[in-house]
């Protein structure tokens, strides 16, 4: 299992939490791969160690590529990459992911949310499958059809306001931004929303009655 936000102690104990009478050996190998997203254009043509892993990734929204070497490679391949491909920083890379309006995992979305209020039950949740733990929840989700909150991109001027900062529509708390990154004097970001009394085409603010702030689409 890959996963690029969550701690892998945080992963290793909520699937813990879900072996019941499996045997089977949960063990973190974070320290013994290397990791690189190559998007933006055509893939490099490299030569990869054996035990490389390329496949195709969601992060960057536009057609992308992860690789993923044991590290002991890592300084020949990454070599290799700063030869063919310019480096991005992590803002850019969080650009566009949000122009994607890809939710990162936990940070947009985590274990107090609800998946479709990501759009997460589009692409990670099955309707099918036999029974798992969590499965009357989601249910009842797909026969009602609703959700109460929901992701959007927002955007405003300045840099992004922290993880956990509240945004007001009127006098009303309407939701709390979740991640964001800066693009010429202005910042995309995402921000869970409450559906109640929210009003897309009307701005948001840091302070009851606030403005400045555009919401641009429910992710």
């Amino acid at each position: 299992m890959i996963c690029f936000s969550a701690s892998a102690a945080v992963l290793l104990a909520r699937l813990e939490a879900y072996l019941i009478a499996d045997e089977v050996e949960l063990r973190d190998e974070t320290a013994e791969w290397a990791n690189w997203l190559v998007w933006g254009g055509a893939t490099p043509v490299l030569t990869l160690p054996a035990g490389a892993q390329i496949f195709v990734s969601r992060r960057a929204g536009s057609p992308a590529q992860e690789i993923i070497v044991p590290v002991a490679h890592a300084s020949e391949v990454a070599a290799q990459l700063s030869a063919a491909a310019g480096a991005a920083d992590r803002n850019t890379a969080e650009l566009a992911r949000l122009r994607a309006a890809l939710p990162a995992v936990p940070t947009d979305i985590g274990p107090r949310d609800l998946p479709a209020e990501g759009a997460l039950d589009e692409v990670a949740i099955s309707f099918t499958k036999g029974c798992y733990l969590g499965q009357e929840v989601i249910a009842r989700l797909k026969n009602l059809g609703q959700v109460r909150r929901a992701l959007h991109l927002i955007e405003g001027d300045g840099a992004p306001p922290a993880p956990g900062t509240a945004l007001f529509q009127g006098e009303r708390k309407a939701g709390e931004v979740r991640s964001g990154a800066t693009e010429g004097g202005q910042f995309l970001a995402m921000a869970m929303l409450s559906l109640v009394h929210l009003d897309p085409a009307a701005p948001l603010g840091l302070a009851p009655h606030g403005r400045g702030i555009k919401i641009l689409r429910r992710v």
